[in-house]
């Protein structure tokens, strides 16, 4: 299987792996749990994906202005794929 990240983009599957993990051994329903290791990760994904926007910065030695990298998985920016799960993990989590 092949990945395909960006800047910090790998961080998304162990994030999302790691709250899955977690939050399954310890709960039994499926749907809840489900749902909050989604929330959770989203949430995670979310801050990660604001403190990581791409834009242009000035380094305060020198005064320069540099553009700032992307940081994606698959193509998908990082605050897109925790929008998502967070939508995902209140209709897991909620409605279903």
């Amino acid at each position: 299987m092949t990945f395909v990240w960006r800047g910090a983009g790998i961080v998304v599957p162990v994030i999302t792996f790691l709250c899955a993990l977690l939050i399954a051994k310890n709960t039994e329903d499926t749907n809840w749990g489900m749902g909050l290791a989604r929330l959770i990760s989203g949430a995670i994904l979310t801050m990660i994906g604001i403190f990581t926007l791409p834009g242009k910065t000035t380094l305060p030695e020198t005064g320069e202005v540099v553009k700032k990298k992307k940081h994606d998985f698959f193509f998908i920016p990082i605050i897109a794929r925790g929008i998502l799960l967070l939508i995902a993990g209140v209709y897991f989590a909620f409605i279903k």
